[in-house]
């Protein structure tokens, strides 16, 4: 479980027929990891001595109805007859306890992946139940894990992984969007906010500073300024990222069934031979001679 992100103490609760555990974890890709457990008692505590010096992580976790309690910030929830889901803030002290067994499933993911400010996450910990999208994520991380076997390692997986963090945020947002101090972090965040989309949008030929600024309710003269102390442009970085992703696209195993001009579209790049000409200056090598290249050395 440590090695799965879970920075807590861990602790079995002793049952009348012993300790039984069962753990599957899987990294869609996008920075999303899947964590689902089946077991008796457990205890998950992270005291004052461990808050603080962990990642900056953050899980959605849904448990089955039964005998648990979470306990972080502002927030006590405990077993219900449904499915209970709570916000966690791997930053802050924290518990959890379930004396009977049952089966936890959890994505999680570090701060930059979120693409909020962790003051953000502790607002959203105790008005997690008021959002109205409670009930769909809830329900999007029940069956991703049901579903998972049959998409980890496709080329679906990683776009799976952004859509689920996609949703986290906008849970976040529901409940801690408008709090003065989410505003404030919001500001603070706003050049990383605005860096995330951009990767995650790479593969649109539209995107555009307006497109940029519209999404992030900023003029274009603010998105630019933002860019003001940067070695490299907006436009020459959003280049930049565009021209790696499809040199990292071109040297993955097994991906000679995708053409040049179909990695280069899905990078981004409208015409091929403007994406070639540009790679060639890039690296030195053509795109084709950095695929058998990299073919030669597997």
């Amino acid at each position: 479980m440590r090695s799965a992100g879970v920075s807590a103490e861990i602790t079995h609760q002793a049952a009348d027929r012993g300790v039984e555990a069962t753990m599957s974890v899987w990294s869609l890709g996008g920075g999303v990891d899947i964590l689902s457990r089946a077991s008796t008692g457990i205890r998950l505590t992270q005291g004052p001595g461990r808050a603080g010096v962990t990642a900056e992580r953050v899980s959605l976790s849904v448990m089955t109805p039964g005998q648990w309690r979470f306990i972080q910030r502002g927030s006590d929830v405990s077993g219900a007859a449904g499915l209970g889901m709570v916000l966690t803030d791997h930053t802050s002290t924290y518990q959890f306890a379930r004396t009977d067994t049952g089966l936890t499933r959890a994505i999680n993911m570090d701060r930059e992946t979120l693409g909020l400010p962790m003051e953000m996450v502790r607002v959203a910990i105790e008005r997690l139940e008021s959002s109205p999208l409670y009930g769909l994520v809830r329900q999007h991380i029940v069956h991703l894990v049901r579903d998972l076997d049959q998409v980890e390692g496709s080329s679906a997986s990683a776009m799976l992984g952004t859509a689920t963090a996609e949703l986290a945020r906008a849970l976040i947002w529901s409940v801690a969007g408008s709090s003065s101090v989410a505003r404030g972090a919001l500001e603070d965040s706003l050049q990383r906010r605005i860096s995330l989309y951009v990767m995650q949008e790479l593969g649109d030929p539209g995107l555009s500073p307006g497109q940029i600024a519209k999404v992030h309710n900023i003029s274009v003269r603010r998105l630019y300024s933002l860019w003001a102390a940067e070695e490299l442009s907006l436009a020459e970085w959003i280049m930049s990222e565009r021209l790696e992703q499809a040199r990292r696209e071109l040297a993955r195993p097994g991906g000679e069934s995708r053409t040049i001009a179909a990695i280069a579209h899905g990078c981004g790049f409208v015409d091929a031979a403007h994406f070639a000409r540009r790679f060639r200056t890039a690296y030195g090598v053509s795109p084709r001679d950095w695929r058998q290249l990299r073919r030669s050395i597997e």
